[in-house]
């Protein structure tokens, strides 16, 4: 049940348990802050949880940004991350196949375009958020968005992935794109 489901499901039935898989950093908890958070609270402040919601997620790194958005950890399951391999295309055999980079936030797009100015051949796929145009310099080839539906098969057909953050101690990024690469067995060359 994604997130944004969550409110529906428990106002649907006063006894029923919603189990939430989080793929990536907590995509729709802001309409549960919304429902739940009492007015003049804060998310971060405890008590507001719904005792019947729990999340599942692959990622241990993300307990601090869990424990922010006031999600008490005693709700959170880990569980090993996992792709079915079977429902993807086969693994990139072409030494022509593209390279993919992929990512919402902190990424640095202009470092990634001075690089690819600077380089000639294999082209690089960027799939990016609108909001974040990336420009077709040298071998990128800018995408725009696409759901993880379109993400995963675009990343299987792909040599390797790029992620190219910007440090910052207070983001998590490029989490998603990293373990979902490795999942597939794919290298993954990442700057910070």
């Amino acid at each position: 049940t994604p997130l944004s489901a969550a409110t529906a499901l428990l106002a649907s039935d006063p006894k029923r348990q919603v189990v939430l898989l989080d793929y990536h950093m907590l995509g729709g908890v802001d309409a549960l802050q919304r429902a739940f958070v009492p007015a003049g609270q804060r998310p971060e402040q405890r008590g507001w949880w719904p005792e019947r919601l729990f999340v599942l997620s692959s990622f241990p790194s993300f307990a601090q940004l869990y424990a922010a958005a006031g999600i008490p950890l005693e709700h959170v399951f880990w569980f090993p991350y996992c792709v079915e391999q079977a429902a993807l295309p086969a693994p990139a055999t072409d030494p022509n196949a593209p390279i993919l980079c992929g990512g919402g936030h902190a990424r640095d797009w202009r470092t990634l375009e001075r690089a690819a100015a600077r380089l000639n051949g294999t082209p690089i796929e960027v799939v990016h958020p609108v909001n974040q145009p990336v420009q077709r310099v040298g071998s990128l080839r800018p995408t725009g968005e696409c759901l993880l539906h379109e993400f995963l098969p675009r990343l299987s057909r792909a040599r390797f992935t790029i992620v190219n953050c910007y440090s910052d101690a207070r983001l998590c990024a490029g989490g998603s794109t990293i373990v979902t690469s490795l999942a597939l067995g794919k290298p993954v060359v990442a700057t910070w």
